[in-house]
Order: C-alpha cells, then sequence, then structure tokens
C-alpha cells in the first residue's frame, strides 16, 4: 500500500506500508529513500510533517519520529495501531487509532489522552475544521467531537454508516468526506448537515467515475 503526502513546496513524498519514506527528486526523475524501519514488521498507516522536516509516522506499533540518519523513535502509543494524525489548533495532535482518539499534549515527549465518547471507534480519518474534531471511522460514518468540552459526547454526521476514508478542508466552514462505496459529500462544519453529494450518477451533475473514494483533495482553483 503506497500513501501519498504533497508539501506546500510542491515535492512529492511517498510512504509505502511496509515502511519505507520515499522523496521526488525532480532533478533526477527519481524517488529518494529518506526514511525507513529495520523493523519488518512495522507498517506505515499515515504521517504528517514537522516543522523542522522530520516525519510523525502512524504505524501498526504506534507514533514514531523519524529523522534523517536518526533511528526510528517511539513517541506514543507503543504497540497500538495508528491511522490516521491531525494537528491540533492549541497545540499537539490528534491520534485516530484502532480503538479510539487520542489527544496527544506535548510534554517531554507527548502525554495522550483518551477523547470522551470515541472508545472502541476503529478511526479511519481526522479533520479539525471550526473548532471541532470531525472523525471518520472504518464502519460507522462520521462524527463531530467538541475537543474542549469533555461533556458533551460525540456527535453523528449526516451522511451512511460506511467507511469515511477521507476528509477534506473545503472552505471556511465546509469539510468534503470521502466515503467507501457512498462518493464524497460536502458537509456544513457547524450543522454536520450533508450539502451537497457527489456520486457516479451523471444526472446528479458533476459524477464521479466511481462511488469508492479512497482520498480527496482540493486545487489552488478549488476545484475537487
Amino acid at each position: 500500500m503506497v500513501l501519498c503526502h504533497i508539501l506546500q513546496q510542491g515535492v512529492l513524498w511517498v510512504a509505502q506500508m511496509p515502511g519505507d519514506v520515499y522523496r521526488y527528486d525532480r532533478n533526477s526523475d527519481c524517488f529518494v529513500k529518506e526514511f525507513d524501519f529495520t523493523d519488518p514488521g512495522i507498517k506505515i498507516y499515515n504521517f504528517t510533517f514537522l516543522s523542522d522536516g522530520s516525519i510523525l509516522a502512524c504505524t501498526n506499533k504506534g507514533i514514531y519520529l523519524l529523522r534523517k540518519d536518526m533511528q526510528p523513535e517511539n513517541l506514543a502509543l507503543d504497540d497500538i495501531l495508528v491511522t490516521s494524525i491531525e494537528p491540533a489548533a492549541k497545540g499537539g495532535y490528534y491520534a485516530g487509532t484502532e480503538a479510539g482518539v487520542y489527544y496527544m499534549e506535548p510534554s517531554d515527549g507527548f502525554q495522550t489522552h483518551l477523547l470522551r465518547g470515541t472508545r472502541n471507534m476503529y478511526v479511519k480519518s481526522l479533520a479539525e475544521a471550526s473548532g471541532k474534531l470531525f472523525v471518520g471511522t472504518f464502519s460507522g460514518g462520521a462524527y463531530i467531537v467538541d475537543p474542549n468540552d469533555t461533556r458533551v459526547e460525540p456527535k453523528s454526521v449526516d451522511i451512511p454508516s460506511l467507511p469515511v476514508n477521507c476528509l477534506t478542508k473545503s472552505g471556511e466552514d465546509s469539510l468534503l468526506l470521502g466515503v467507501d462505496g457512498a462518493g464524497v459529500y460536502l458537509i456544513d462544519c457547524q450543522s454536520g448537515n450533508a450539502m451537497r453529494h457527489y456520486t457516479d450518477e451523471e444526472s446528479a451533475g458533476p459524477f464521479l467515475s466511481g462511488n469508492t473514494v479512497t482520498d480527496v483533495h482540493v486545487d489552488r482553483n478549488k476545484g475537487l
């Protein structure tokens, strides 16, 4: 399995699930290996970049820090399958796992706290927007979590209970959800209600080539 991540500078990075991370070099027109795991049992599911160019990798054995010319360092959630990671507006990160959503609070490393109402959620995707945390799950659709008020239970989003493979910001107060078998939903972040639904039905306006969506990107012209 291959995961792609594009930096703002336009450099393409590719992570393979077996544990290798490559950077595309435009001058040589090839991919250069930048990071790897010596442990063949570690699989990468997602990753994000830190300001110094190092990587936080989501793996089947927790969150790892990848730095150039250094051994991978396990930072948090040891031996837990981590599928997604999202920078938190208040600092730190949210990590989506097979057993719920954790807030990774910066400390001497990270301290992790399970968010209320997310226990036993199998998380596939995360996005913070409009002061809320949106959680895409493996089989229960998507939920809205208030990360600043632990008294409030998660609210379900108005979409089918299917795997939500990706969550992508679209404008200041809307979000695109790529759903396995149901196309793409555009939802209002405040209400959680669907505003548009893109499928492979030609009669419904702009249409997709298929309804199984694994990723969604918005280009500089706000095209989907």
